[in-house]
């Protein structure tokens, strides 16, 4: 009886084991779509990728800043061309002029974008001109 209890924990632990190694290679890669909530700030804004590449990071942070601060896209998630996420600031946030910092999972190159007042915000679309090789971005 004592073989047949250590046999069968065995088997649980490897299975545990197991599963949990599958769902963590499944989560490498998500997007984080736009959802809104009753208590949006005055700063949210949706990001748009439009440039044909996939965007590994994402900073926004403000302007008087001297770092960037953490990735809003979060670890091993990814910004696809044609996706779009949703940017948001807690409801009481006073700042109000951001700089915005990506980069390309491709290169790893980053382009930034200083001085937007995200009050007057609320969709960010970024494109890459692959003739004159730049990065641009239109607010709406």
């Amino acid at each position: 009886m004592k073989r047949y209890s250590v046999y069968l924990l065995l088997a649980v632990v490897i299975l545990l084991g197991a599963s949990t190694f599958i769902n963590a290679q499944e989560e490498k890669v998500a997007v984080v779509p736009p959802e809104t909530t009753a208590a949006d700030s005055i700063n949210d804004f949706t990001l748009v990728n439009k440039t044909g590449y996939v965007i590994s990071d994402i900073f926004v942070g403000p302007s008087k800043a001297e770092e960037w601060g953490e990735d809003i896209l979060g670890k091993d998630v990814v910004l696809a061309d044609g996706e779009e996420v949703l940017v948001k600031f807690h409801p009481k946030a006073s700042v109000e002029t951001y700089d915005i910092k990506v980069t390309y999972q491709v290169d790893n190159s980053s382009v930034v974008w200083y001085g937007y007042d995200l009050t007057k915000i609320n969709k960010i679309t970024i494109y890459y001109d692959h003739e004159k090789d730049k990065t641009s971005a239109k607010t709406e």
